[in-house]
């Protein structure tokens, strides 16, 4: 299959492999995302899974630094994903870790 560059606007699912799941947003803020795995009993919405690519650099007032729809996310580009459902940006925080929701398992 050819491959194809990432985009600034494209839909994008994670998946996790140590925990056979895909990455979805929560409506926790103390654990905004979680760790679902998807199967014929409890089957996964994937609307909760999808993150659009967007750029951390946007905010920036520096216009050599803005990036638009359509251009190739490269490396050494800041970018942040926004969970499609909810319309959150998912953050870092340095202090924090993110957790994963075993109680769906």
């Amino acid at each position: 299959m050819p491959r194809e560059a990432l985009r600034y606007g494209y839909k994008v699912l994670l998946y996790c492999e140590p925990r056979k799941g895909y990455v979805v947003g929560t409506s926790s803020a103390s654990v905004p995302l979680g760790v679902l795995q998807d199967s014929r009993h409890r089957p996964l919405a994937f609307e909760k899974a999808v993150f659009t690519i967007a750029s951390a650099d946007n905010d920036s007032l520096d216009p050599k630094k803005m990036r638009h729809v359509g251009e190739e996310v490269k490396f050494g580009h800041m970018i942040r994903l926004v969970q499609v459902a909810q319309n959150k940006v998912v953050c870092h925080n340095s202090k924090e870790h993110g957790v994963v929701d075993r109680s769906h398992t």
